[in-house]
């Protein structure tokens, strides 16, 4: 794989770093190359393809992928643009969640806790505090000392 500065910066690796890496293993869901394989293989391109990417050091940026096949000097080479689109991406939709213990199930199904949802929908990091009503109830004994 060649790629350009800008995505060698941007997923942090060097030159001949990336030359041994296949694109494939840059995915962080297998499930999503090969939701945008199939757009290319029925339409002979893909168009802002929305993905997650691993960054060299672990880190995940969501991504628009688009890819066509394009004439080249040694025949047919597939030009692939990767824009980052994590600072554009929000927390939003239907959320289902749990009447009683307030987690979230996403889009597999699995069940996590709010905080651990949005931090990873989202660039969100959370601080644990205590409210007032909740240091009244759990802690009546601070109350009293107002």
């Amino acid at each position: 794989m060649n790629m350009n500065p800008s995505g060698l910066e941007l997923f942090g690796y060097t030159l001949d770093k990336i030359k041994g890496i296949n694109l494939k293993d840059l995915y962080a869901d297998s499930r999503e190359r090969e939701k945008c394989r199939k757009l290319f293989d029925e339409n002979g391109f893909v168009r802002n393809c929305e993905i997650r990417l691993k960054k060299k050091d672990g880190g995940i940026l969501d991504c628009t992928l688009s890819a066509k096949l394009q004439d080249g000097t040694d025949g047919k080479v597939l030009l692939i643009v990767i824009h980052d689109i994590t600072d554009l991406k929000i927390l939003g939709g239907l959320l289902p969640i749990c009447s009683y213990c307030k987690k979230i199930r996403d889009d597999q199904g699995y069940w996590s806790q709010v905080e651990s949802y949005i931090g990873r929908h989202s660039r969100a990091i959370f601080s644990h505090s205590i409210c007032p009503d909740c240091v009244k109830k759990h802690f009546p004994e601070l109350d009293d000392q107002e």
